[in-house]
């Protein structure tokens, strides 16, 4: 059975930010639409979807499919990406640089998210660049 609704801390860890991020995002009427039954907060799958595609900006970068979103791909924080590519955490943490780099990129939100299936590649394109430019 396919899962109908996210609570806080399951789509805080899905976009790797803070509980208290989505909290301040509704009180600004940012974010989601959710539910709201007693205490209890919850995002409609549908909702989160919807917003995510809408996130989705032009951009050099490569952009996820829709069944990447659709299937809840898992993406990379800036730290994350770095670890997994021994590269400085500043070529993706820092706007300029990652346009500079090509480093593909996807906006979650205010967020700035690392398929890693694209990272990886492009760690690869840049491999075959650098032996090129040595050969």
């Amino acid at each position: 059975m396919e899962k109908m609704a996210l609570n806080e801390s399951e789509l805080a860890q899905r976009w790797g930010i803070s509980v208290k991020t989505l909290q301040r995002w509704r009180c600004d009427k940012r974010g989601p639409k959710y539910w709201k039954l007693s205490k209890r907060v919850t995002y409609p799958i549908e909702e989160v979807l919807n917003f995510e595609a809408n996130a989705l900006r032009e951009s050099t970068a490569l952009q996820p499919s829709v069944e990447e979103v659709a299937a809840g791909a898992q993406l990379y924080t800036a730290r994350e990406a770095a670890n997994a590519t021994d590269l400085p955490v500043y070529w993706f943490s820092h706007q300029q640089v990652r346009e500079k780099k090509g480093i593909p990129a996807i906006r979650v939100g205010k967020s700035v998210r690392f398929n890693p299936d694209e990272i990886m590649a492009w760690v690869e394109r840049l491999k075959a660049m650098h032996t090129l430019a040595e050969g």
